[in-house]
């Protein structure tokens, strides 16, 4: 599947209310842009329909070696990954992230059907258990963002 970023009119609006100054080109603020990882096309539909409907920009990946490919040509803001997936699991998507000085700071919520049997907080910020309602995905997204923002600006 071929990496999909979709910047309409919906995903300029972001959380705090700043399209009416987009659009009329008084905010400096840069689109954040979120990068789901699911093996599930139909999941990966659902994630990025939705969280454009939430006013943010998206970009897919089908597999965590295509989302680090993508991570290498534009960092997101923050990563909502799937915890099983063929040939490099969730964690493993999260450890190498970690491992790497650029994106070692990228928000990531593992989202998964099943419970983790071990702790591995560390490699995440987030944990949700499928299936999620969608709306409190968006809550987490919106309350992990302001502390990536100020990561960035230090």
């Amino acid at each position: 599947m071929a990496p999909e970023t979709r910047l309409n009119s919906t995903a300029r609006r972001s959380a705090g209310g700043t399209q009416a100054r987009r659009e009329s080109g008084t905010s400096t603020e840069p689109e954040r842009l979120i990068l789901c990882v699911d093996d599930e096309p139909d999941a990966l539909t659902i994630l990025r329909l939705f969280l454009s409907a939430h006013g943010f920009a998206t970009t897919v990946a089908s597999s965590a070696a295509e989302a680090l490919q993508l991570v290498e040509d534009r960092c997101p803001d923050l990563i909502v990954t799937d915890y099983a997936m063929p040939e490099m699991s969730g964690l493993d998507f999260c450890r190498a992230l970690r491992r790497r000085g650029e994106t070692c700071a990228i928000p990531i919520i593992l989202h998964s059907g099943v419970e983790l049997k071990e702790d591995h907080a560390d490699l995440f910020d987030r944990f949700l258990l499928k299936p999620t309602e969608l709306d409190l995905l968006v809550r987490e997204i919106r309350g992990l963002l302001p502390a990536a923002r100020a990561q960035q600006s230090a």
